[in-house]
Order: C-alpha cells, then sequence, then structure tokens
C-alpha cells in the first residue's frame, strides 16, 4: 500500500518494506525519513517511530500522517480478516 503526502513541493511515499511501514523521499533517491517498527509480543520490544535527521524539521507532520497511514492499514486488515471469515462460514454451510 502506497499513501503520498505533498508537503512543500516535496513528496514522500508510506512503503511497506520488510514488513513495516517506511517513510522515504520520493525524488528518486529513496532516502528514508522514518521508520517503523512494530512490537514483538515475544521478544517484548516496543513499537518505535524512528525519525530520522533528515525528518526532524517536521516531526509533527511525520506523526500525525504515520497515525492516518497505520489507521488505513489497519482497517484494510481488520476487512480482509472479516471477509475470509465470512467466506468460511459460507463454505461449511453451502454443503
Amino acid at each position: 500500500m502506497r499513501q503520498r503526502v505533498r508537503i512543500l513541493r516535496v513528496t514522500f511515499t508510506y512503503i511497506k518494506r520488510w514488513n513495516h511501514p517506511v517513510l522515504e523521499l520520493n525524488d528518486g533517491s529513496k532516502t528514508p525519513i522514518a521508520i517503523y517498527t512494530r512490537s514483538r509480543r515475544r521478544s517484548r520490544r516496543q513499537a518505535t517511530l524512528e525519525i530520522m535527521a533528515e525528518g526532524k524539521h517536521m516531526q509533527d507532520l511525520i506523526v500525525l500522517t504515520w497515525v492516518y497511514v497505520e489507521k488505513l492499514i489497519r482497517t484494510q486488515r481488520k476487512m480482509r480478516c472479516a471477509a475470509l471469515i465470512v467466506a468460511g462460514i459460507g463454505a461449511s454451510f453451502s454443503g
């Protein structure tokens, strides 16, 4: 999933890399601006949003857009799970 955010003639793109969202410059350099790492239950590692030096001047905007993108991702994940459950229930009653 890609979400583009346009800020002062500079475009950033949230991409999913290594199973977590990465905010990077969309100028061909693919310079990472922020990286979100999910928590792990088994290792008790907490979730982190690491903002690189290139993004420090706009960290409030980065956090705001991350919340928006993460909400979209979680909503889509819930919809896929619900669709699979409904498909599974429909298959068990069809025959």
